[in-house]
């Protein structure tokens, strides 16, 4: 009986109580120069809740929140992740502290630590777009020909012909 209940924890419970409870901020740049933006991701993992925006204050929200969810099930361990992303440009030159976010859930409220960032002059103005990560979409929807035309151009170079050389292969052999 006591074996089973062991059992019982160890394959059910535990797992549930392992899983890491996180609420981030990522920021693409900590310091930028004005006229630019940055993008700002909140990302929850494994906890239900509502999320709660900071202010920008001193900012422009130019998209945002746009929201991204996914859930893994994998040998009945369960996986979830939220992302709030908004891209906000700031005002005018100076320093700038986004505000903490919250997440509340019916236990606890979880919080973003406060995020500090520098706007620097642009004299030659200079526009730069924040980094990105790489999309697994197969069309690219800044080129009007997708990624269609730089897979040609790949397979190109992939695919150009070796000079007439033969190669020669080594054989083993064996002594009998």
């Amino acid at each position: 009986m006591h074996f089973r209940n062991v059992f019982i924890f160890l394959v059910f419970i535990l797992p549930s109580l392992c899983m890491a409870q996180t609420f981030t901020i990522n920021v693409s740049s900590d310091s930028v120069l004005i006229g630019n933006y940055i993008k700002v991701a909140f990302e929850i993992e494994n906890l239900d809740g509502k999320f709660e925006a900071p202010f920008f204050d001193g900012m422009t929200i130019i998209s945002g929140p746009n929201v991204s969810s996914s859930m893994q099930i994998i040998n009945g361990s369960k996986t979830s992740r939220q992302t709030y992303t908004y891209l906000v440009k700031p005002e005018d030159i100076g320093v700038y502290t986004i505000t903490p976010a919250y997440c509340v859930t019916a236990d606890k409220t979880y919080e973003t630590l406060p995020t500090i960032i520098s706007v620097n002059p642009n004299p030659d103005n200079i526009i730069e777009q924040p980094e990105s990560q790489r999309s697994n979409f197969f069309f690219n929807f800044d080129s009007p020909f997708g990624n269609l035309q730089e897979d040609r151009m790949q397979k190109k170079k992939d695919v150009v012909p070796a000079p007439n050389t033969k190669s020669k292969r080594k054989r083993n052999l064996r002594k009998l």
